[in-house]
């Protein structure tokens, strides 16, 4: 029985998404890890990474925290989810 070892070289999830915001110029990012817990080989969790871009400091720079984030509890974006999934579909096929 052969050992099949993944090619260590090879992109990742994260290589992917990182590589598309420097494709299109984003220079700032978040990140949130997130583990499932003392019990998480048991109970079935799994580590979860969550990774945001921010909005670029540029002389007419906004603040992230925008006026409608403070007042309504919701974020405004500049891009919808199915734009940015478009961005990126290439780079997981």
């Amino acid at each position: 029985m052969s050992t099949v070892r993944p090619d260590p070289y090879a992109p990742t999830g994260l290589s992917r998404v990182l590589g598309t915001y420097f494709d299109w110029n984003l220079t700032s990012f978040n990140f949130a890890l997130t583990g499932g817990g003392p019990d998480a080989s048991t109970s079935g969790f799994r580590l979860l990474l969550k990774v945001v871009s921010r909005s670029n400091a540029e002389p007419m720079y906004r603040s992230e925290v925008t006026y409608f984030e403070r007042l309504h509890d919701e974020a405004l974006i500049d891009m919808g989810p199915e734009d940015i999934a478009t961005g990126m579909r290439a780079r997981f096929s």
